[in-house]
């Protein structure tokens, strides 16, 4: 069990650290939180549609990283169920 608390907290810290940059700077290089091979991670699970030209900055990583746990963009001013 403490193995994995401690497995978890690295993970929680690294989540707390981009949420911030996000918020701060989301123009900045993901490389500035992400290792070379999480960012290739995050792009090899990126949709083929949105590998265009892709800028890997915080913001980026940040919905990549949501893409991961489900999290489906929606287009902003539209409304559900009209």
């Amino acid at each position: 069990m403490s193995t994995m608390l401690g497995f978890l907290t690295v993970i929680a810290a690294k989540l707390l650290q981009i949420t911030y940059l996000h918020r701060n700077s989301p123009q900045s290089p993901a490389s500035v939180v992400l290792t070379k091979v999480q960012m290739d991670v995050l792009i090899a699970n990126t949709p083929p549609k949105l590998k265009n030209g892709v800028e890997c900055t915080i913001e980026w990583a940040i919905k990549a990283i949501a893409r991961l746990g489900g999290y489906l963009e929606h287009r902003k001013g539209t409304a559900i169920g009209i």
